[in-house]
């Protein structure tokens, strides 16, 4: 597998004065969390292209064409990452306030991951179980 980075964990907490940080596969899925929970446009002046729309669609979840766009929107986003070759998302089960999808990855080396990943209307993307 790839070497995919170390990064600051999110939350920024501190252990014996230093900063926790987060690798591995942990690191991948908080930098999808991370582009997906941004939109696209508000980090411009530092990274161009950096974001999504996803939360565009939210106001809307329980219509079928919704979730196509959904889907499109997170495999659109996901692949900009440098680390990612292929993506595919799949909704899951949809309730009030709550999407849940599995968002299968190809690495660029080949590596198939499968996360699981939460949208919520709170405008919250989260992804499960990596750690």
């Amino acid at each position: 597998m790839i070497n995919l980075g170390t990064d600051v964990i999110k939350d920024w907490s501190f252990s014996n004065g230093d900063l926790n940080i987060v690798t591995g596969t942990g690191n991948l899925g908080q930098a999808i969390q991370n582009r997906l929970n941004t939109y696209l446009g508000d980090l411009s002046a530092f990274y161009a292209g950096y974001g999504s729309q996803l939360f565009d669609y939210l106001g809307e979840m329980n219509q079928s064409n919704i979730h196509e766009y959904i889907k499109v929107e997170v495999e659109h986003a996901v692949i900009k990452d440098k680390r990612i070759m292929a993506a595919e998302c799949t909704v899951r089960k949809v309730s009030s306030g709550r999407v849940e999808c599995t968002l299968s990855v190809t690495l660029v080396d080949g590596t198939d991951m499968d996360l699981n990943m939460i949208i919520t209307n709170e405008n919250m993307v989260n992804i499960i179980g990596v750690e």
